[in-house]
């Protein structure tokens, strides 16, 4: 409880950090940009587009990190209890990962190279 604890409170730290960097980068950008800039981009479009890229900072990245954060946990303890439980299973169970594993990477690397021929 105390890590799961200690390890959101670590999570929200770095979130403000990298909220409170990334609005510092969009402002002096802004403030940077020619008179070209603001006379062709409206002030709503700027609004909007700092607006999203916060929202996705804010949202989207906090949940996605939640998430990535309880998976190695919940997955620990799943692989704990049923150890614990059914001992027979650690024999094949690393069997299952190997093959689960195995067959991970050959689809990244599968994805991957679609995605280069997709593009050129």
């Amino acid at each position: 409880m105390a890590k799961t604890c200690s390890a959101q409170l670590l999570l929200n730290s770095n979130f403000l950090r990298s909220r409170s960097s990334i609005h510092i980068i969009l402002t002096k950008n802004v403030m940077n940009a020619t008179f070209a800039f603001f006379d062709k981009t409206s002030f709503g479009e700027i609004v909007n587009h700092c607006s999203q890229d916060m929202q996705a900072v804010d949202q989207d990245l906090a949940v996605m990190a939640v998430a990535t954060s309880h998976f190695p946990v919940a997955l620990l303890g799943i692989i704990t209890l049923i150890v614990i439980i059914t001992p027979a299973f650690l024999v094949p169970g690393v069997f299952i990962g190997i093959s689960y594993y195995m067959t991970g990477a050959v689809y990244v690397a599968g994805t991957r190279k679609i995605r280069q021929m997709e593009s050129t």
